[in-house]
Formats: structure tokens, sequence, C-alpha cells
């Protein structure tokens, strides 16, 4: 009785260790996940609109001296020209980001939409400084 009791409760998750062969606990966070999976499509759409907005940044400061800091992303901007390296660009962070969030890692796609966010930042501080 007290095993099923165990067993049904929704804030423990017990998992099995194939390697040790002991069963382990962790707790999960009802709320927090309740939270984010009201979230819904946007963090799918904030990565793109920021991928979009670094593309444009980037576009922008090559001009100026700026480069890709990317390298395979550097490389196809000198063998192929400029708009191209952004479309390529695009189109895989768009393939990114959808694939994580078909996952439902929507933790994952928050965390890279901060960092995307920081690169943003930085890139438009960069470009404006030098105008």
């Amino acid at each position: 009785m007290a095993r099923d009791l165990f067993e049904q409760t929704p804030i423990l998750d017990r998992k099995r260790n194939n390697n040790m062969g002991d069963k382990t606990a962790s707790v999960a966070l009802p709320g927090l996940a309740a939270r984010i999976g009201a979230l819904g499509i946007l963090p799918l759409y904030l990565w793109i609109v920021l991928n979009g907005m670094d593309a444009l940044l980037t576009w922008r400061g090559i001009p100026m001296g700026a480069s890709e800091a990317n390298p395979a992303l550097a490389a196809l901007a000198h063998h192929t020209s400029v708009p191209t390296m952004l479309l390529i660009k695009l189109l895989i962070a768009g393939i990114l980001g959808l694939a994580i969030w078909q996952r439902r890692k929507l933790l994952m796609l928050i965390a890279l939409d901060m960092f995307m966010l920081t690169i943003v930042t930085f890139n438009a501080a960069v470009i404006a400084f030098f105008l």
C-alpha cells in the first residue's frame, strides 16, 4: 500500500539507474514546469527574433570592420557572399530552435534566448559606439 502511494506521487520521480542497479528519487518542480509550459511558443519566437537581430547587426557591422564570431560562418562568408551567410545563419538558428522547442526543452531554449540577448545587446552597443 505504501509502495503504491509512493509510486503514484507526482512530486517524486523514481528512476532506475541501469549502471548501478539502484533506485534514485529526484524531486520535480510541478509549479515551475507549469509556468514554463504556459510560455508555449514564446521562447521560440524570441529565439527567431533575436537571431534575426543578430543577423542584421552582423550585416551592419561587417562594412564597419566587424567579423562573424562563428568560425564556420565566417569561412562561409569568405567563400560566398555575406547575405548568403546570413540567410544560412538564420536557417540554422530556426531549425535548431524548432528542434529544441518540439522536444519541449523550454528551459534550454530560454537559456539560449538569454545568451542571444546578451550577444545582440553587446553587438548593438559596439555598433552604436562606432557610428
